[in-house]
C-alpha cells in the first residue's frame, strides 16, 4: 500500500490505473469472469442484486470464451451502451517496449475499472486514488486482488486505518510525517529529496527497508467515444441472424402466430429438431418473442431488433 500523494515508479513491466490513465481498457473479457464485473456494476450502482442474478441467468445462453460488453448490450440493453463509451480497448497486454503502461478510470464506473484490471492483467497492478471508494467497493476490490498472483499496490491519497492489513507500505514523506502517518515506527523517518520510501512491518513496527522509488506523473484522463452502432440479431445470433430476421419478419406481419405454427415455421429455417429447441429457447430467453394462451407475440425488444438489423 502506498500513502501519499505520489504514485510510485516500480521497476520492471507494471499497468497503472488511475483517473488520469491514457488507454482505455478493453471491451471483451473472459465470459467465466462475468459474475465480477456484474457485482462491480452493482457496486457502481448501476444494476440492482436481482438484476444481476437475472444477467447471469440470461447470459448463460453466450456460450462464447469470451464476452463483450457488446453482447451484454445487446442482451440487456443500458448501461453497457454506457459503458462502451469509455472501454474500447483492445490490448491486455504491456507492449514489450514499454515498461509502464496506464489505464484510465472513468468515475461513474470505478469499480468495474479495477475489477477488470485485476482478472485480465498478468503484470504488477498498481491502483491510485482509492480513497474514492466506499467501504463495501473496498472489501470487494481487496478480495478481488488478494487472488492475484503478481503483485498489487493501492494508493491512498490521506492516511488509512487499512495500514495494519499490509506488510509493506510505500510513502511520500514530503507530504506525510510520522505523526499524520499514524502508525508505530522503529526509527524517524529522514527525507528523500522528492522520492518515495518503501517500509516493512516486523513485529507490528513498520522499518525502513532501504528501496526508495521514484514518482510518475499521468496526464491523461478519460476520452468518451461514441459506440458504434451495433447490429443485435448479428451479434447474439452470428451467422444465423438473417435467418432469424426471416423468422421475425413472419411474425410481424402475422400476429398473432399461433405456437405450433411458429414451431413449424421453425422447423422449415433448421430441419434439426435440437436447433428449433435451441433458437426457440433464445428467442424467449433473450426477451425478442413471448407466448401468451398459445399465441406467438414479438415483443417490443424484439420489433426493435428486427428494426435495428438493416440499420446497423
Amino acid at each position: 500500500m502506498c500513502i501519499g500523494n505520489k504514485i510510485p515508479l516500480f521497476p520492471g513491466k507494471a499497468n497503472y490505473l488511475t483517473p488520469l490513465g491514457e488507454n482505455p481498457l478493453p471491451s471483451v473479457f473472459p465470459s467465466h469472469y462475468l459474475s465480477i464485473v456484474l457485482k462491480s456494476l452493482e457496486l457502481d450502482g448501476w444494476l440492482s442484486k436481482r438484476e444481476v442474478n437475472e444477467l447471469i441467468e440470461i447470459s448463460e445462453s453466450i456460450e462464447d470464451n469470451y464476452i463483450s460488453f457488446e453482447e451484454l448490450e445487446a442482451v440487456w440493453g443500458e448501461p453497457f451502451r454506457t459503458i462502451r463509451m469509455f472501454f474500447y480497448g483492445k490490448n491486455i497486454s504491456v507492449k514489450s517496449e514499454e515498461t509502464i503502461f496506464s489505464f484510465w478510470i472513468p468515475p461513474q464506473f470505478a469499480t468495474l475499472s479495477v475489477a477488470l484490471a485485476a482478472v485480465l492483467f498478468k503484470e504488477r497492478l498498481v491502483i491510485s486514488w482509492m480513497d474514492l471508494f466506499d467501504s463495501g467497493q473496498k472489501r470487494f476490490i481487496l478480495s478481488l486482488l488478494s487472488r492475484r498472483e503478481p503483485s498489487s499496490l493501492i494508493c491512498f491519497f490521506d492516511k488509512t486505518k487499512l495500514s495494519s492489513m499490509f506488510k509493506k507500505l510505500i510513502i511520500d514523506i514530503e507530504s506525510i510525517n510520522d505523526i499524520q502517518l499514524n502508525v508505530p515506527l522503529k526509527n524517524h523517518i529522514d527525507k528523500a529529496n522528492g522520492k518515495l520510501i518503501e517500509l516493512s512491518k516486523i513485529n507490528g513496527l513498520w522499518i525502513p527497508t532501504g528501496k526508495i522509488y521514484d514518482f510518475v506523473n499521468f496526464k491523461g484522463g478519460c476520452i468518451p467515444r461514441i459506440p458504434r452502432k451495433i447490429n443485435y440479431l448479428k451479434t447474439l445470433f452470428k451467422e444465423e441472424a438473417s435467418l432469424i430476421y426471416e423468422i421475425l419478419d413472419e411474425l410481424l406481419n402475422n400476429m398473432p402466430m399461433s405456437l405450433s405454427v411458429f414451431l413449424s415455421i421453425l422447423r422449415e429455417y433448421f430441419k434439426n429438431s435440437k436447433n428449433v429447441a435451441r433458437i426457440f429457447r433464445l428467442l424467449t430467453c433473450f426477451k425478442i418473442i413471448s407466448i401468451s394462451q398459445a399465441n406467438v407475440y414479438l415483443t417490443e425488444r424484439g420489433v426493435k431488433f428486427y428494426e435495428n438489423f438493416f440499420e446497423s
